[in-house]
């Protein structure tokens, strides 16, 4: 959503502080937003950015970063762990009730409650960087899109492998110029928030009439909505 954010407003500022979770988890979007920050703060001294993540990766961040303060907290004593089964929709007010019962017939403390999720049966321990092997071509074209608001390039933690082929790609797509800038079809793409083969395939699908084929497609492809408002600024471009 950050990232998404950045579109309009590509130094963020309006957030004065930015707080980053689970930094260790190494995503793409994660591994590109802490790129882009080390950017903003260098024309945004004023901003705080608190970046949280677990031990195997502080020592890259600090590097990343340069002269960081760094924080080390440790949990003291061994905490109590309750676990609840909970098979009905309403989890959240089911986790409620229980942090209540706790509240009343323990003793005094602090309590953290974890939903569980897909990510939450991965190793902690793994932080190998997503960026480095998956396909990172709408990430390219979210950057490039971002140079042209005057950002700058994004300086990786780790340089993924795959940005060349990412740049032949939007190159075939015409998403770039013969500088290797973005074109006007590709600042029209990096607008739609779709992967940028199929944002190409809406915008051509305008110039051979069948937007509402393309629509189709590409909203069993992605298991997402399109709103008619957006339907109509696609058929606009053409």
């Amino acid at each position: 959503m950050l990232l998404r954010e950045m579109m309009s407003d590509p130094f963020l500022e309006q957030y004065g502080v930015i707080i980053i979770d689970q930094a260790h988890e190494r995503t793409v979007s994660t591994d590109i937003l802490l790129g882009l920050l080390k950017n903003i703060l260098l024309q945004r001294p004023e901003l705080r950015v608190v970046v949280l993540t677990m031990s195997p990766v502080v020592e890259r961040l600090l590097g990343h970063y340069g002269n960081r303060p760094h924080i080390n907290v440790e949990i003291s004593g061994s905490p109590e762990v309750v676990y609840s089964n909970i098979s009905n929709k309403d989890y959240f007010y089911s986790a409620l009730r229980l942090v209540q019962e706790i509240h009343r017939t323990k003793e005094s403390g602090d309590v953290v409650v974890f939903f569980a999720s897909e990510e939450a049966s991965l190793p902690q321990s793994d932080t190998y960087p997503q960026i480095l092997d998956c396909n990172i071509t709408p990430s390219v074209l979210f950057l490039k899109r971002m140079e042209v608001a005057g950002l700058g390039q994004c300086h990786f933690i780790e340089r993924p492998e795959g940005l060349m082929q990412a740049l032949e790609e939007l190159d075939y797509l015409a998403a770039l110029d013969d500088d290797g800038n973005l074109s006007e079809i590709g600042i029209i793409m990096s607008e739609i928030p779709l992967d940028p083969q199929m944002a190409k395939a809406l915008l051509a699908s305008c110039e051979f009439e069948c937007v509402s084929e393309i629509l189709t497609i590409t909203a069993m492809l992605s298991g997402m909505h399109v709103p008619h408002l957006q339907l109509e600024c696609i058929i606009s471009v053409g």
